[in-house]
């Protein structure tokens, strides 16, 4: 899980580790498959996130922005 109180750029580093292990590790999934939908949909989630954060930067961290990263955290580091 990320932590609340870990360095902003530090969130989106362990997130975007996580999101490209689970990718290579999961190479042979098609991208018309439900989790290869599902990984594109949350790599263009986690593109947006990252953009906005950096044009916000540091005050774009809010607990909901908290809560999206940290889910899709779990989903790629579970």
């Amino acid at each position: 899980m990320i932590s609340l109180y870990d360095n902003h750029g530090d969130k989106f580093v362990k997130l975007r580790s996580a999101m490209d292990e689970w990718s290579r590790e999961n190479a042979g999934i098609s991208i018309d498959s439900p989790k290869g939908r599902q990984y594109s949909d949350d790599w263009d989630r986690y593109l947006k996130l990252s953009e906005l954060f950096k044009f916000h930067k540091p005050d774009f961290i809010k607990k909901k922005h908290m809560l999206e990263l940290n889910e899709l955290y779990r989903r790629y580091n579970g």
